[in-house]
C-alpha cells in the first residue's frame, strides 16, 4: 500500500511540525536559565531591587553624615559655650579667672594687716560708743527741758486760773 499524500495534508503536517519545533525552541529559551531572553526571573528582580535599595541607603547615610557634620561645624563656630547666658554659672575655669584680691584675706591663712585692721575697728567702735553717749545725753537733756516747761506751764496756768475767778475789790 502506497501512501499518497495530498498537498493539503502535507502543508498541514509541515505547519504542525513547525509549531512543535517552535514550541520546543521556545521552551528551551524560557526554561534555560543561562540563555533566557524572555520571561521574568523573580530572583534576578530581587537581586536588582536589593542593589538599588543598598545604593539608596548608602546615599541617604552619606547625606545624613554630611548634614550632621555641617551641624557640628555650625555649633563649633557659632554656638560656643562662652556665648551662652548662663556660662558664668557653669564656667569650669571660674576659680582661675577670679583675682586673688577678690578672695577674703582671712580665708587664705594669716592676714598681714590684721593689727592695723583691728586698731581701725576699735577706733570705729569707740567713735560709735561716743556718738551713742552724746545722743543719749541730748535725749535726756531734751526730756528734762520738756518736763520743766510742762511744770512751768502748769504753774502759770494755775495762777491764771486762780486770778481769773477772783473778783477785784474796790476800795
Amino acid at each position: 500500500m502506497f501512501q499518497v499524500e495530498l498537498p493539503r495534508e502535507r502543508k498541514a503536517r509541515e505547519s504542525v511540525e513547525r509549531r512543535r519545533s517552535y514550541e520546543t525552541e521556545r521552551r528551551g529559551r524560557i526554561f534555560n536559565e543561562k540563555f533566557r531572553t524572555i520571561g521574568v526571573s523573580f530572583y534576578a528582580d530581587v537581586k536588582q531591587y536589593n542593589r538599588a535599595a543598598c545604593l539608596l541607603q548608602r546615599r541617604q547615610e552619606v547625606a545624613d553624615r554630611s548634614a550632621h557634620q555641617a551641624r557640628v561645624a555650625f555649633w563649633h563656630q557659632n554656638q560656643n559655650p562662652e556665648s551662652r547666658r548662663e556660662f558664668d554659672l557653669n564656667d569650669p575655669d571660674a576659680l582661675k579667672k577670679t583675682e586673688s584680691q577678690m578672695v577674703l584675706p582671712g580665708l587664705l591663712g594669716e592676714d598681714p594687716e590684721s593689727g592695723s585692721r583691728k586698731q581701725r575697728q576699735q577706733e570705729q567702735l569707740r567713735d560709735w560708743l561716743l556718738q551713742q553717749r552724746n545722743e543719749l545725753q541730748q535725749k535726756r537733756l531734751q526730756q528734762k527741758i520738756d518736763g520743766e516747761r510742762a511744770l512751768s506751764c502748769n504753774c502759770l496756768g494755775e495762777l491764771y486760773n486762780c486770778t481769773e475767778f477772783q473778783v477785784p475789790t474796790i476800795k
